[in-house]
């Protein structure tokens, strides 16, 4: 998966492609999607399922041999999803060609496990120049368990903190509304979500949250606001949902939005909710809590690497404990301010680009010395 598809996945390995080439290496990007002539980008000649954006034609396995043959690469970095052929294809064509590969997990295993781990018997894949990583904590040990005696490192994603840390300065003509808004910030909590409107990362359940919250709220004058950016294929049946529960003048949904846009809106909000139950990793998440918003999420997923409960947020168990503790929070703005006031005192400075791209190399370079004759990792196939 890459651009122009949208996506935390697709907006990472972008990133990591452009942070590592700054840092001097020498970076391609193999993908099988179509899409514009972009710099170091090289988008393999081959079909897509219908709706899914991946490939599975038999021709993937010489494309990608092809292009590893041409690249003379040092090491190919393969990124998987829940279901993910091309970076199949690429750890597997990479050892073919005798490539060190790093195979980095950026889902909750399911089905992926039961590949690895199949992998991991009958194919010999332990002694692989490979190096398995997966995004958070709670993914590296579900790869742990699916393949037993492999070494499994955290190999997070990355923002620029200090870029999100930073306040936007208002237009000129806007500044009176800034402090019309700040005053009247006692009497409503303004929430704020970003993600793919997609069935799996549960838009619909916040939206339910925020009507629990209005009537919650209700009585004692809370106005609530939730702004849910994103695109998807859930969005009509969520307008339709918005609708049903007569909150057309309190749930906005504006649509994609730049980064730019996104660190304008999170440092006028109060907080920001994700309701996704299998969260890898959370990348929405980690920007918000760069921004220095408290953010609400739930327990188990990726987001609890670098969102500790009742520091920078809460990390709940259900949706009925998310409105709980939303409630708790519009009437306790002293809580709401201490909460955001931490998570500005406490930038989440490992995952920095400088640190990640740090523990890219180094994790390239480890992959590398599985091969004996394997040159120092300046080149990388980013798959």
């Amino acid at each position: 998966m890459f651009l122009p598809r949208r996506g935390g996945i697709e907006l990472h390995v972008a990133d990591l492609a452009a942070r590592l080439a700054a840092a001097g290496h020498r970076v391609d990007v193999l993908t099988p999607m179509p899409g514009p002539d972009m710099p170091g980008v090289r988008r393999l000649p081959l079909s897509l399922l219908p709706g899914a954006g991946v490939t599975v034609t038999p021709r993937l396995f010489s494309a990608l041999d092809t292009a590893l043959a041409a690249g003379d690469y040092d090491v190919a970095h393969c990124h998987a999803t829940v279901f993910s052929p091309a970076a199949w294809a690429g750890v597997w064509t990479a050892r073919r060609r005798g490539v060190p590969a790093v195979l980095t997990f950026h889902s909750l295993l399911r089905a992926s496990a039961r590949y690895l781990g199949a992998a991991h018997r009958a194919l010999g894949a332990s002694r692989w120049p490979l190096a398995i990583t997966g995004v958070s904590t709670v993914v590296a040990r579900q790869a742990r368990g699916a393949a037993p005696g492999v070494a499994v490192e955290v190999l997070p994603n990355g923002v620029d903190v200090a870029w999100w840390a930073r306040t936007p300065r208002p237009a000129h003509g806007r500044r009176a509304s800034a402090r019309r808004a700040a005053e009247r910030r006692g009497r409503e909590l303004h929430l704020v979500c970003a993600m793919r409107l997609t069935r799996k990362k549960r838009p619909e359940a916040l939206v339910r949250v925020t009507a629990a919250l209005c009537d919650a709220l209700a009585p004692d004058g809370v106005r609530v606001r939730l702004t849910l950016a994103g695109e998807g294929p859930e969005r009509p049946a969520l307008e339709r949902l918005v609708a049903r529960l007569g909150l057309a003048d309190v749930v906005r949904l504006p649509g994609w939005r730049t980064r730019t846009e996104l660190r304008t809106l999170y440092h006028g909000a109060d907080a920001f909710v994700l309701p996704t139950r299998d969260e890898a990793f959370g990348i929405a998440a980690l920007e918000a809590r760069a921004a220095g918003l408290p953010v609400i999420a739930w327990r188990g997923s990726g987001v609890a690497d670098f969102v500790h409960d009742g520091a920078h947020g809460h990390l709940c168990t259900s949706d009925g404990e998310m409105t709980e503790r939303l409630v708790a929070l519009a009437g306790d703005p002293g809580r709401l301010a201490a909460l955001a006031a931490r998570s500005r005192g406490e930038p989440p400075s490992a995952y920095d680009w400088d640190e990640v791209v740090a523990r890219h190399v180094a994790t390239y370079e480890a992959a590398g010395a599985r091969v004996e004759t394997a040159p120092a990792a300046r080149r990388a196939a980013v798959r």
